[in-house]
C-alpha cells in the first residue's frame, strides 16, 4: 500500500510540477497555511510540520521570485473534485482542527535513539521536504 501512495504522490508531483512555478513540497507544506491574515515567519515551523531551515529556504525563494497562490487547479479540474482530493488526502495527515494525524501514532521513536529526546512534532508535513543537506523529511 505505501508503494502504491508514493507512486500516485510522485505523479501528482511531477504533473504539479510540470505547471507550476513553485515546488509541491513548498505549496503543500508553506503556501498550505498562508491566508489573508498575517502570519509570522517563527509560526510556520508548528503549522507546518517542518524544520525551521526548510522554512528558511521556501520563505526565500518565495520572496526572491515574487510567488503567490495560484487558483489554476480548481480552475482546470473544478473546485469540487479539489476539494474532493484535499478531503481525501488531508485525512491521513490530519486535517485542520480535526485533531493530530492518526499516522503520528505510528511514529513513536526506538527509546534508546537520539530521536527520542527530540520534541514529538504537532503536525506532520503534507508533502516531504528534503533539503540541500539530506536528513530526514521534517529536516531533523
Amino acid at each position: 500500500m505505501p508503494a502504491l501512495l508514493a507512486r500516485v504522490l510522485l505523479a501528482f508531483a511531477i504533473d504539479y510540477e510540470r505547471e507550476s512555478a513553485v515546488s509541491l513540497a513548498i505549496g503543500a507544506n508553506i503556501l498550505r497555511v498562508l491566508d489573508e491574515d498575517p502570519v509570522r515567519v517563527r509560526e510556520l515551523p508548528v503549522l507546518t510540520g517542518v524544520s525551521k531551515e526548510a522554512i528558511s529556504m521556501a520563505t526565500g525563494y518565495l520572496a526572491k521570485n515574487h510567488l503567490i497562490i495560484e487558483d489554476r487547479w480548481e480552475t482546470r479540474f473544478g473546485s469540487d473534485a479539489i476539494g474532493d482530493l484535499r478531503d481525501c488526502l488531508g485525512a491521513p495527515v490530519g486535517l485542520p482542527g480535526a485533531g493530530p494525524s492518526p499516522l503520528l501514532a505510528g511514529l513513536t521513536p526506538y527509546p534508546d535513539g537520539w530521536r527520542a529526546a527530540v520534541k514529538a512534532p504537532a503536525v506532520l508535513p503534507h508533502y516531504p521536504m528534503v533539503l540541500h543537506r539530506g536528513g530526514f523529511p521534517d529536516g531533523s
